[in-house]
């Protein structure tokens, strides 16, 4: 589901780049030139601290991905593959490319880490932003109450007519 071999046939092709893989299946990836694998961390905000991209190759089962919403709230610049709500997170802050594609995936990695520290900062907090404008705890009661406000008043119509 994760699509590992995409995400490392993506890397080889941008040797420049650092990539990390993170969580319960990638503990059996081997290491290349540029990319570790640390398994299960407890630890992913200290992570994404010291990264400038957010990253998912998932190829399908996805369905609100929180690693590209984490990454985007800590400042990242989104990378996924277009699966799940992926498209609706990333918005215009990152790239969202074709799942199972490394050429593309390559292609939008290497675009991100081309830009000059202070314009992937910029991309970082537009990402930061979008995250907190849509996808705050606030905004989340918010809808949940108009929602709620709205099936109420539809009940309360039936029940008079």
């Amino acid at each position: 589901m994760k699509d590992h071999a995409t995400c490392l046939s993506a890397m080889a092709a941008i040797p420049n780049v650092i990539g990390v893989l993170v969580g319960a299946h990638t503990r059996g990836i081997a290491d290349t030139a540029n990319v570790r694998a640390l398994g299960l961390r407890r630890d992913v905000e200290r992570l994404y601290a010291m990264s400038d991209i957010v990253v998912s190759t998932s190829a399908f089962g996805e369905g609100f991905s929180n690693a590209i919403a984490e990454g985007m709230s800590c400042g990242l610049v989104p990378v996924s593959t277009d699966v799940g709500d992926a498209r609706l997170i990333v918005g215009d802050a990152g790239h969202v490319v074709a799942p199972c594609d490394p050429k593309a995936l390559a292609a939008a990695i290497a675009g991100v880490a081309a830009l000059s520290p202070a314009d992937r900062a910029a991309r970082g907090l537009r990402a930061r932003a979008r995250i907190v404008e849509r996808f705050s705890l606030e905004n989340a009661v918010d809808t949940y109450e108009a929602l709620y406000r709205s099936l109420a008043g539809e009940a309360g119509a039936r029940a008079v007519t």
